[in-house]
């Protein structure tokens, strides 16, 4: 899976948290965390679950 492709599915899942924020803020934040081994050996959608545990941006 590419970069993009990654970042996508990753802001997909987060957008199934935030519906009303924007997906290119989404996609920054994916993004951020494609950045980072950590977050990048995991499956998008596990990145994702696994960030949203640690309470980031929790409402």
């Amino acid at each position: 899976m590419d970069a993009q492709e990654w970042q996508r599915g990753c802001a997909m899942r987060l957008q199934n948290q935030w519906p009303t924020i924007p997906i290119d803020e989404l996609l920054d934040a994916a993004g951020d965390l494609w950045r980072d081994e950590h977050w990048r050996a995991m499956s998008p959608d596990e990145a994702a679950e696994t960030w949203l545990k640690l309470g980031v941006l929790s409402n």
